[in-house]
């Protein structure tokens, strides 16, 4: 019997990648991707799909729940307040986070298409943004502005006192003073 050494790439085969054909910025990017994924989702861990507001005049459907303060931009806040070891962080930290950015003062109910058109809006451009103010002038069932409900909010979170409120207290005055309140 003899031993033939097959050619995989004529067979369309392609060899695993070595260290010295990754590009080191392909492995960054797809660190940082993998970051955001999982700090998105613990950041969601206390979403209730229940607890928010509706608008005055509601939505007409299709609709989805938004949160005001996207989680994408929770996440580009953080990010450089925890480092890349972030994982190192107390859970409670983000656990107390999380409760503030899935509470029903951050939770609207709004068309479908509002809610894809608001999630490309970058953070930075909110206190000028046509729509966002439109959104933030808008009145729930209960009488108050949206601009009512997340601005209480963000300044819950700036003076937020706890054990584990070091980043909601910093979020909260990321976004206060991003707004000017």
């Amino acid at each position: 019997m003899s031993l033939q050494l097959l050619n995989l790439t004529e067979k369309g085969f392609e060899p695993p990648p070595t260290s010295k054909d990754i590009n080191q910025a392909d492995i960054d990017k797809k660190m940082s991707d993998d970051d955001n994924a999982e700090l998105n989702a613990i950041i969601r861990v206390h979403f209730k799909s229940s607890d928010f507001n509706i608008l005055n005049p509601p939505a007409t459907p299709p609709v989805e729940i938004d949160h005001f303060w996207e989680v994408q931009h929770i996440v580009q806040l953080i990010k450089p307040m925890i480092g890349e070891n972030w994982y190192e962080r107390r859970i409670g930290d983000f656990m107390d986070l999380s409760t503030f950015v899935n509470e029903h003062r951050n939770m609207f109910q709004i068309t479908q298409a509002d809610n894809q058109h608001k999630k490309n809006i970058p953070l930075e451009d909110y206190p000028n943004d046509l729509f966002i103010r439109t959104y933030l002038d808008r009145r729930l069932q209960s009488g108050i502005t949206v601009e009512d409900s997340v601005r209480a909010l963000a300044e819950a979170m700036r003076d937020r006192v706890s054990e584990y409120s070091e980043l909601t207290r910093r979020v909260g005055r990321e976004l206060c003073d991003l707004m000017g309140w």
